[in-house]
């Protein structure tokens, strides 16, 4: 019989968390719905269906190893999602998942920063980050490896995330803006990406080295998460309130 660990409990929370966000911002979609913070909103419900992918594996492979009687059900779900699929796990939703948000979070920051010197670095970060994405694509057996792990495109864009993030917190302080940054939804947009970022970084490249357990980094995963999309509802709860910038 089945018994939930307290990782695979928290794992299952990420779902709730990016389906409440989602909730809130299509309630607050007609403050925002002109700037390009709009693409955001098609981006939470696209984590909603990544999410939901991943709890159909999980369903799937609970059924299949603990419950072998279940053939029907089990056959039921192969009917919604060819078996060529299922056998290499649930690594292409993530990888996907990990392509389209770098990609938007490219195509916001390019939006949102109109000075030139930052739109030519954005261009240049993107050259780059789809040089690494080719040459990662090209060795995608290294993508389908499992465990915790990043690879060449991941670590590029991550660290390009990072750079585009305190670009837009540069060009705040050199705004008038600044003593109303809290109320701006790109500050908390902003804000929840970095600090995803900074937490998982070093999770990632030396958890083998940390000896870091399954419980220790989902908790850590999770919380990140919790901040993370504790900014974005905070960024689009602060729109009704009356924000000075929903850019």
């Amino acid at each position: 019989m089945f018994e939930p660990s307290l990782a695979y409990i928290l794992k299952r929370s990420i779902l709730v968390m990016a389906l409440v966000t989602a909730c809130v911002a299509s309630y607050h979609y007609r403050y925002y719905k002109m700037t390009p913070a709009r693409i955001f909103l098609y981006f939470l419900w696209f984590i909603v269906v990544i999410e939901l992918i991943h709890l159909f594996y999980s369903i799937y492979n609970i059924l299949r190893y603990y419950y072998p009687e279940s053939f029907e059900l089990r056959k039921f779900l192969l009917d919604l999602v060819p078996e060529k699929y299922m056998k290499g796990g649930a690594w292409w939703p993530s990888v996907l998942y990990t392509i389209v948000s770098f990609y938007l979070y490219f195509y916001y920051y390019y939006k949102l920063l109109r000075k030139q010197a930052y739109r030519w670095i954005i261009q240049g970060l993107i050259f780059i980050y789809t040089g690494a994405l080719v040459y990662s694509l090209y060795n995608i057996e290294q993508l389908m490896s499992p465990g915790a792990q990043l690879h060449t495109y991941m670590y590029v864009g991550v660290f390009s995330m990072l750079i585009l993030g305190f670009m837009y917190f540069h060009s705040v302080l050199q705004s008038y803006n600044i003593i109303y940054f809290y109320r701006e939804l790109p500050f908390w947009l902003s804000f929840g990406i970095v600090f995803y970022y900074l937490t998982l970084i070093p999770i990632f490249i030396f958890h083998k080295q940390l000896g870091i357990d399954a419980l220790t980094f989902t908790s850590i995963l999770v919380f990140s998460c919790v901040v993370y999309y504790s900014s974005f509802i905070i960024g689009f709860s602060m729109l009704k309130k009356g924000s000075i910038n929903s850019e």
